[in-house]
């Protein structure tokens, strides 16, 4: 009877099982969450439905089971491209995770570069500058973690985050 979208809540409560740790309630509630979704139409779906399918393919992924990761990511994929671009960025954003954690490190970056392109010539919500700082950066990390020893990619991720710390949304007393 909640004026609340089900779909959202109850993937609000899997992603919150999800980043305790627990799982199982997790799975059990993005199930949930995608009954729902299921017994909506498809023009009452909102940015709800891409995050559900999104923080699946997170927890999928973190469970290393890879091609179930990137069925869920499509998904995600496919339901922002239904909405106009709607998340696209941030599913691209998580899509590269999914290939790190899978030890894919040019699949990942590549996820960055569609991210990037997405900021560049899409609509977002949020502030391109903030977005495309918030991708550098975790494309950064994902260079020093890969390569920690090639100093060719060190010094790259540090030219990278150099120019993302330009952006007004990070504190420059954060600055190392």
């Amino acid at each position: 009877e909640s004026a609340d979208n089900s779909v959202e809540v109850l993937e609000q409560m899997g992603f919150l099982y999800n980043i305790a740790g627990d799982y199982a309630q997790a799975l059990r509630f993005y199930e949930e969450a995608t009954d729902s979704l299921n017994a909506q139409p498809y023009s009452r779906r909102n940015d709800g439905a891409i995050q559900l399918f999104g923080d699946i393919s997170s927890l999928y992924a973190f469970l290393g089971m890879t091609d179930l990761a990137i069925e869920y990511s499509d998904s995600a994929i496919a339901e922002s491209n239904r909405q106009g671009g709607l998340m696209l960025s941030d599913v691209y954003r998580f899509r590269a995770g999914i290939y790190e954690l899978d030890d894919n490190v040019a699949k990942a970056m590549e996820c960055y570069l569609r991210a990037l392109a997405v900021v560049d010539n899409g609509v977002t919500r949020s502030d391109k500058d903030a977005l495309r700082a918030l991708i550098q950066s975790e494309r950064a990390h994902l260079l020093i973690n890969a390569y920690p020893h090639d100093i060719d990619s060190v010094n790259l991720a540090v030219s990278i985050l150099e120019e993302a710390v330009e952006c007004d949304e990070f504190d420059p007393t954060d600055r190392v």
